[in-house]
């Protein structure tokens, strides 16, 4: 289990196909050691008699779900195997780049306008990322 040493276990890494790995990782790890369990949420479930990943894995759902709310019903679903939010794999590209700042005061000097206007339109390019979304009509 070097491997989650400082560090905190996302429940979906134990997910490969094989219930003993991730029966395994729960069996090493503390409640606190799981992404998602707060030190709030590991006294809660001290105190409903659950000290190990392990027993909020078995845990009733909605049990849990009364004591810790939606969050820890999911977590006792993602420790079933169960995901509860899919992951995008590939992200959307931007709609849209906003660049902007303010000058602090009311100007009217026509230089100071143009200067900036030339760079955040400049700072917006960069933001592009070399994409060609907005050359698209």
């Amino acid at each position: 289990m070097n491997f989650l040493h400082g560090r905190r276990l996302d429940v979906r890494q134990l997910w490969t196909g094989d219930d003993c790995n991730a029966t395994a990782a729960l069996a090493a790890v503390e409640l606190g050691d799981i992404w998602g369990i707060s030190g709030g949420f590991t006294r809660r479930l001290n105190r409903l008699g659950i000290d190990k990943p392990l027993e909020l894995r078995e845990a009733n759902p909605h049990f849990i779900r009364q004591h810790l709310g939606v969050v820890g019903e999911r977590i006792v679903y993602e420790l079933r195997g169960t995901s509860c939010i899919e992951l995008e794999e590939i992200t959307a590209d931007k709609q849209n780049i906003c660049c902007s700042r303010s000058f602090g005061q009311v100007t009217s000097d026509y230089n100071m306008i143009r200067e900036a206007t030339v760079t955040f339109a400049s700072q917006a390019c960069e933001n592009c990322d070399g994409k060609s979304w907005w050359l698209q009509s």
